[in-house]
C-alpha cells in the first residue's frame, strides 16, 4: 500500500512540475545548460577564451555586492532592459549573494552577448550564470 502512496505522489509531483510554465522553463533551461557545458568540455573553444558564452558560472573580477540582492536584481533588470530590441518578458533576472542568474531566450548571438556585457557592467554583481537560450534552437521548444 505503501509504494503506491509513493508512486502516486511522484507521479503527482511529476504533473504539477511540467503544468506550471515557470518550473518547467527552469527545469529546460538548467537540462539545457547541462548539455551546454558537456559540449564545452567534448569540444572546447578554439580560441582558448575559456567560455562560450552560453551556461555556465563565469567569476568577474572586482566590485562587491552593494545592497541586497532584490536591489542587485532591479539593477541589472534596468540595465538590460534599457535596451528596446529586449522582450520584456523573455528574460528572467535573479540574483543571490551578488551572482546574477539570467533565464529565458533571446532572438541571437548578438543579443545574448550584448545582454552578458550589459550584467557585467552593473556594479555590485560578483558573478554571472547564464542559462539563455537562443530561440528557435533545438531543444528550445516548450
Amino acid at each position: 500500500m505503501l509504494r503506491y502512496v509513493a508512486g502516486g505522489a511522484v507521479v503527482i509531483g511529476a504533473v504539477i512540475l511540467f503544468l506550471d510554465p515557470f518550473r518547467r522553463r527552469t527545469v529546460r533551461d538548467r537540462l539545457a545548460a547541462r548539455g551546454r557545458r558537456g559540449a564545452e568540455v567534448a569540444a572546447p573553444n578554439p580560441r582558448g577564451s575559456g567560455t562560450s558564452g552560453l551556461g555556465g558560472t563565469q567569476s568577474l573580477s572586482g566590485g562587491s555586492p552593494a545592497g541586497n540582492d532584490a536591489d542587485l536584481a532591479d539593477r541589472v533588470r534596468g540595465e538590460v532592459l534599457r535596451d528596446p530590441r529586449m522582450p520584456r518578458d523573455g528574460i528572467e533576472i535573479t540574483a543571490a549573494a551578488g551572482v546574477v542568474t539570467l533565464r529565458g531566450e533571446v532572438d541571437g548571438w548578438d543579443h545574448l552577448r550584448d545582454v552578458e556585457s550589459r550584467v557585467r557592467r552593473v556594479s555590485g554583481v560578483v558573478g554571472l550564470e547564464n542559462l539563455l537560450h537562443l530561440a528557435n534552437a533545438p531543444g528550445s521548444g516548450g
